[in-house]
């Protein structure tokens, strides 16, 4: 079921062979993480299967994000494609969803890639994952709200550092800080006990949820929930977010309220 981006490429997703559901857990495997979050064509087809799988009669208690062991990234965060759906209406999605989503590093992940992973309510990794945000050494700034999301996780101070020096933590070390979660070599076990408990009340980033409404990358009547993530759906107790337009020199960035 792959399909093809404006380039001509295939978008990276998903055959039936990369889509399991056990025990509750929609398990999603994807090529590469980085290529996922940085190819429209990738992302479209990713959220198509969430819109699709919320909508059925065996709606997922969890979701789990995965990609193929030893994948090998071919982007770079320079190689962003910022046409619709970008990728903070796929970060958006993330927190507008009613179930708790997971997402397992377990390679390098870079850039976009660690944006879409601060999205999610945990991030898993295997022991020889390393992750690095280096959009700055490519004189870019995180695309979809890493800089906003990241200090939640590790405290400003990391954060800065992990921001302006683009340098690669391991995963031992992204544990030790905040950045990841768990180490683990399967992730059914934390997507289990995460449906089991249900979507945070406060997950790791609200912004952007209304933006997407507009944009139309969260369904309107396709699936519905209770609580909070709801409540940030219909665009109610959640924060102002900041535009990816209106940054400059300066580092200011446009803030818009609902």
């Amino acid at each position: 079921m792959q399909q093809a981006t404006s380039q001509g490429e295939p978008a990276l997703l998903l055959s039936q062979a990369s889509e399991t559901l056990r025990d509750g857990v929609l398990t999603l495997t994807v090529g590469a993480l980085n290529d996922l979050a940085a190819r429209s064509g990738a992302r479209r087809e990713l959220m198509a299967v969430l819109d699709q799988r919320m909508a059925g009669k065996a709606r997922p208690r969890a979701i789990v994000l995965q990609e193929q062991p030893k994948a090998r990234s071919r982007s770079l965060p320079c190689d962003l494609d910022v046409s619709a759906p970008t990728l903070p209406d796929l970060c958006a999605l993330f927190a507008a969803l009613p179930v708790p989503v997971i997402v397992f590093v377990s390679s390098r992940l870079a850039g976009p890639g660690v944006d879409l992973a601060l999205a999610a309510d945990r991030i898993v990794a295997s022991r020889d994952a390393r992750l690095a945000l280096s959009d700055l050494r490519f004189g870019l700034v995180p695309a979809a709200g890493a800089s906003q999301r990241l200090p939640r996780r590790v405290g400003a101070a990391v954060a800065l550092d992990l921001l302006l020096s683009g340098r690669s933590v391991t995963a031992e070390e992204a544990l030790k800080i905040g950045l990841i979660d768990q180490i683990v070599t399967d992730p059914q076990g934390v997507a289990l006990g995460l449906g089991a408990a249900g979507k945070p009340a406060a997950g790791p980033s609200h912004s952007g949820v209304c933006r997407c409404r507009r944009l139309g990358a969260v369904p309107s009547g396709a699936w519905r929930s209770s609580g909070p993530a709801a409540d940030h759906r219909r665009g109610r107790g959640g924060p102002a977010f900041v535009t990816g337009t209106g940054v400059g020199a300066g580092g200011n960035a446009a803030v818009r309220r609902r």
